[in-house]
């Protein structure tokens, strides 16, 4: 009995003691992990969890990859951090990388994005936007899907890079 309880406190300490990730820094791991390509996140802050767990109106955008990693985020709300790869030819993008939170700041992740891609936040916020960055292989999307704010990474094929790239070297810069 003595052990049982010993053993029922140090698991709820460690759940006391699993930090929370605050809202405000969701659009920072957005960053280090989908523009950077490496999560920054404080130890105990996420643990991976299946596809399934995504909620259903982003797996049905995401279709089906040939295969995923997704981390549950330890915040108020629910948040998912995720990774999916496609086989080559079964989808328009062979990587995604995105976060979707219930409380994320999609201004912030806009903002976020806008600074990597453009140099400087426009503060023009729409509920849903785009980024092409022919030069970094990707196109950056901030939108929603039921009661998630997504921020999402979609790196294109070779052949998407290449068509615009073409288009890119034709502007006038």
């Amino acid at each position: 009995m003595i052990v049982t309880v010993s053993a029922l406190l140090l698991n709820s300490a460690s759940v006391i003691a699993t930090p929370e990730v605050v809202p405000s820094q969701l659009s920072e791991i957005f960053q280090s992990a989908c523009l950077d390509g490496e999560a920054k996140l404080p130890n105990g802050s996420a643990v991976p969890v299946a596809f399934e767990a995504l909620p259903d109106e982003l797996r049905g955008r995401l279709g089906s990859p040939a295969s995923t990693k997704v981390w549950k985020i330890n915040t108020e709300g629910s948040a998912f951090l995720y990774l999916a790869e496609y086989a080559a030819g079964s989808s328009p993008n062979s990587r995604v990388c995105g976060l979707a939170s219930e409380d994320m700041d999609s201004h912030e992740a806009i903002d976020t994005i806008e600074q990597r891609v453009v140099g400087k936040a426009s503060r023009d916020y729409q509920p849903s936007m785009q980024w092409l960055s022919p030069q970094a292989g990707y196109r950056a999307v901030v939108t929603s899907a039921g009661k998630f704010k997504i921020a999402q990474v979609n790196w294109l094929s070779d052949a998407q890079r290449d068509a615009a790239m073409k288009i890119y070297n034709q502007i006038d810069h």
